[in-house]
């Protein structure tokens, strides 16, 4: 539907009122600064935590994750200064956690973005962790701590 600003921040402060939810994103700065800049208020939920910063404490250091990145070349390509790190976005993510390396990429509309990627990986999270877990275990990510030549090593 094709609503105006002032009736999704409506739309938006009665569920906050009603179901209390937690926001969350996949890449939750992101949405936050889309919605600000177009008027969209998101400060009505109190909690908030970021899907990928979620995702990438659970999975991105494990022993398993980094062996799906070399079997599915999930690299990106090097800057121009030769730094090179390895993928945790919401598509390689998903492919990691149903274990298809061969699934699209999200098509970025953002209800088919959350029903069959995003949704997938906050199941798989709270399968084994609760939301304050959640929250207090999510770690922002930083491209330093993800440079190829720390966490592969040549055999």
């Amino acid at each position: 539907m094709v609503a105006s600003v002032a009736a999704i921040n409506r739309w938006l402060e009665k569920a906050a009122v009603q179901y209390k939810p937690i926001l969350t994103a996949y890449n939750l700065a992101f949405d936050l600064d889309k919605c600000k800049n177009t008027g969209i208020d998101l400060t009505l939920f109190p909690e908030s935590f970021c899907l990928w910063q979620a995702a990438y404490a659970k999975f991105a250091h494990t022993k398993a994750y980094r062996q799906f990145i070399l079997d599915c070349h999930g690299f990106n390509p090097p800057t121009q200064y030769g730094n090179m790190t390895f993928k945790t976005n919401a598509e390689i993510m998903t492919r990691f956690i149903t274990n298809n390396p061969t699934l699209e990429d999200e098509p970025h509309t953002a209800l088919e973005d959350i029903i069959f990627y995003e949704l997938k990986i906050l199941n798989k999270i709270l399968s084994s962790w609760s939301i304050p877990e959640i929250m207090e275990k999510s770690v922002s990510y930083n491209w330093r701590d993800n440079q190829v030549k720390d966490w592969y090593k040549v055999k």
